[in-house]
This record gives C-alpha cells, sequence and structure tokens, in this order.
C-alpha cells in the first residue's frame, strides 16, 4: 500500500502547529540576533529535522489507536494494513528521525530534545503506559511532545545557548506547556464522543465537562497568559504585544459586529477557539514585521511565503474585517 500524503494528517497539524512554532523560532531569532542568512539556515534546517518528526508521530498514533478508532467507527489510515508493516514503518522508521540531525553535525544536547520528543510521542501513545488514556499525564505528554520539546530542540541547535539563562527556559516551557495542554483539551473536546464509544480515559471522559472549563478557565489560562508575557519580557519581544493588541481589537470587532463568539472549545460556525489566530498568524507576522521595519527589507521574502502558505486563515480573517468596516454602519 502506497505512502500516501493523508497518512501524515498534513491537514491537522499544518496549521495549528507549524506557524506558531516558527513564529516563536523567529522571537528566539530576534533575541540572538540571527542575520537574514543564518534565519533562513535555520528555518529549512528545522523544517527537514522536525517534519519527518510530525509525520512519524501520526503514524505512531494510528499504530496505537487501530482497535479503539474501530469501537469509534474512525478512520484509522493503518486498519488496513498488517501487523508486521504496521510494526515496521511505526518503530523501524525510528532510526531514520536522527539522520537529518546527525548530517547537520547537531550537537549532543539537540540529540537529547530528539530522543526526548520521540520517547513523549511513544509514551502517550503506546501500551503498556499510553499516556493518552491517564487523563492530565496524556495532555502533559502531549505538549511536551508537540511544542516543548522541539522549541528546546531548536534553542540547542541553532542559537547560541549563551544567550539563554535559565529564565527563558523555564518562561518558554510554561507557556508552551500550558498552551499546549489548552490546545489538546481542544482536541479533546471536539472527539469527545468518539472517545467515550472507544471507552478512552481522557479528561474529559472521566471528569464533567463542566469542571475541566472551569479549571481551563481558573487555572490553565491564567498560567498560559503569565508564561507567554514572561516569555515577551525576558526575549525583549515586546513587538508581540503590539500584535496581542491587534489581535483582541480584532476579536473584540468581530465579537461586537459579527457575533463571532471567542471561546476555550469552538463548536459551532460562529465560534472561535480563544488566542488561536493570535498564535497561528500574529505571532509570526509581527515577528517578521518588525524584521522587515528594523532589520532588512529581504525578510520580506519569508513574510511572503508565510502569506502563501497560510493566505487562506489571512484571507478568510481579513475578509471578515473588511466586511466589517465596509458595512459598519449597517452592521448592529
Amino acid at each position: 500500500m502506497p505512502i500516501k500524503n493523508d497518512l501524515f494528517r498534513l491537514g491537522e497539524w499544518w496549521n495549528v502547529k507549524v506557524s506558531l512554532f516558527y513564529g516563536v523560532l523567529t522571537i528566539v531569532s530576534i533575541y540572538t540576533g540571527q542575520e537574514f542568512k543564518e534565519y533562513v539556515t535555520t528555518i529549512w534546517q528545522t523544517f527537514v529535522v522536525l517534519f519527518p518528526i510530525a509525520a512519524w508521530a501520526n503514524i505512531i498514533n494510528d499504530f496505537a489507536d487501530v482497535d479503539s478508532d474501530a469501537k469509534a467507527n474512525k478512520l484509522n489510515r493503518l486498519s488496513n494494513w498488517s501487523m508486521s508493516k504496521r510494526v515496521i514503518v511505526s518503530f523501524g522508521t525510528i532510526p531514520l528521525l536522527f539522520l537529518a540531525p546527525y548530517l547537520f553535525g547537531y550537537n549532543t544536547l539537540t540529540l537529547i530534545f530528539v530522543l526526548a520528543t520521540i520517547l513523549a510521542f511513544i509514551l502517550y501513545s503506546v501500551k503498556p503506559i499510553r499516556l493518552k488514556d491517564r487523563g492530565w499525564f496524556g495532555a502533559i505528554a502531549d505538549a511536551l511532545g508537540t511544542q516543548v520539546f522541539p522549541i528546546l530542540m531548536v534553542l540547542a541547535l541553532e542559537c547560541n545557548a549563551s544567550f539563554f539563562s535559565l529564565y527563558h527556559y523555564i518562561a518558554l516551557s510554561g507557556w508552551l506547556v500550558f498552551a499546549g495542554v489548552r490546545l489538546h483539551l481542544v482536541h479533546q473536546f471536539m472527539g469527545y464522543e468518539n472517545d467515550l464509544a472507544a471507552n478512552l480515559n481522557t479528561i474529559f471522559t472521566v471528569y464533567k465537562k463542566e469542571n475541566v472549563i472551569h479549571w481551563v478557565k481558573r487555572i490553565i489560562l491564567p498560567l498560559e497568559l503569565f508564561f507567554l508575557f514572561w516569555t515577551l519580557y525576558v526575549f525583549h519581544a515586546g513587538y508581540i504585544l503590539m500584535g496581542f493588541v491587534w489581535y483582541l481589537l480584532t476579536a473584540i470587532l468581530l465579537s461586537k459586529k459579527l457575533k463571532i463568539k471567542f471561546v476555550l472549545y469552538a463548536v459551532k460556525t460562529n465560534e472561535r477557539v480563544l488566542c488561536s489566530e493570535f498564535y497561528n498568524l500574529f505571532i509570526l507576522i509581527f515577528s517578521l514585521l518588525y524584521l522587515v521595519i528594523n532589520l532588512n527589507f529581504l525578510f520580506a521574502i519569508p513574510l511572503i511565503i508565510f502569506g502563501l502558505l497560510f493566505y487562506k486563515e489571512i484571507a478568510l480573517l481579513g475578509k471578515e474585517v473588511m466586511h466589517v468596516l465596509k458595512n459598519w454602519r449597517h452592521i448592529k
């Protein structure tokens, strides 16, 4: 069976993880004073390193979910494969994930974070541990594998470690952990019925929805914002605050005029997940704009490329804002 594009679930993680990752990477690059050539090298090398890991992570998740997906009548891309083929593709390819870091001559600390990322996904998905079925442990493992370890890998990989203190690592890791947990809960909320049918012990199937939402509002979201602003402070990224204000003004505008609700868990067409556009669009856009204005006009090139890669999301948001501005007097 040939490997198809959807085997890697590209559409499921491209928009919600790639742009945030490169937004954070750009903030770090600005802080360390990378020139345009260094920045471009960092971008393409990290893509070569992390794309195979992200693709493999979805394969290992499908490998571990064959039975539970069958119970929930959910599509699984490996369901028609023989067990031997599943094992070979899922585990036999792991050494290949170290190939690019090795060829690029990465240091030992970088390879440790590559290994930590791989272990986080295995512990999350595969029995007998399978943290995916163990409530909050699963959410934390997912946040570590998808957000924290890959970013720390980049810090160890491309940037001069002398720039970073313990505060940098704590602030950045704290923000990405709590943001990752909250986004993981969004995913669980959307898959609640399937998880219930498969008898999975996720956070939403173990605890009442009202309790989980209450914990997110009172604990997770405040801590996420605290570590976000601490991260912006220690990395001297005040320019991102302009993006955050812009996002808030846009959210208020769309909420007032188009009745779009910005909520923790979006299930309706008029609902948006809180901070999703800020993470997926505004951080990277404002980081690159800062570089274009203050350092080198050549940074307009990655800005344009980013715009082309995420044109659907940018066009939708722009279309909504323009609609409100053009019809301001007629929209109540």
